[in-house]
């Protein structure tokens, strides 16, 4: 080969070098996996900012027995949850036809998959364990918890990504014979 065939590769070379890195045509990442961070509980009630505090805030709606206040408590600090085993507290007295429908939000919002998974005692529900069930549970077509109690009990359910992303969120339902 000559010697400027040569130099002529080598300068279309180096100017094309030039030329991509002063367009700034780069590698991009095409159908990018956002997980979740964070599962956030979207209370039903009013926020009590008398009774809330810098471990947990309280929530409050008129409950439908009539007697008093639903309680909904959503626990802020590692330690309170801890304390209390659970991410969420809801207390309500039992009425015939007492259902719960629990919504939640994944974080950050474009999280990619943005179903969630429930997990709870199977002894605990109706369709499962029809001796001792005391809750029927579904999930509705927006993916939202639905609990229905049957008589009065405590009922738990782990909140989860679908994503695989290890975080979860705890809610523990309290019903008491009113």
């Amino acid at each position: 080969m000559k010697k400027s065939v040569i130099l002529i590769i080598a300068t279309v070379y180096l100017a094309s070098v030039f030329i991509v890195g002063l367009l700034g045509i780069k590698m991009g990442i095409y159908n990018v996996v956002v997980y979740a961070q964070e599962i956030v509980y979207v209370p039903f009630g009013r926020l009590d900012e008398a009774a809330s505090t810098e471990h947990d805030a309280v929530y409050v709606k008129d409950n439908v027995s009539g007697k008093g206040y639903l309680n909904e408590r959503v626990y802020k600090t590692p330690e309170r949850k801890a304390q209390r085993e659970c991410d969420v507290a809801i207390a309500e007295f039992f009425t015939e036809g007492l259902t719960f429908e629990l919504k939640f939000q994944l974080r950050p919002d474009n999280v990619t998959k943005k179903n969630l998974e429930y997990q709870y005692d199977k002894n605990s529900v109706v369709s499962e364990n029809p001796e001792k069930g005391f809750v029927e549970f579904s999930v509705n077509s927006d993916g939202n918890a639905v609990v229905a109690f049957k008589s009065n009990g405590t009922f738990i359910l782990t909140v989860r990504p679908a994503d695989g992303s290890n975080i979860s969120l705890k809610v523990k339902i309290s019903v008491y014979q009113s």
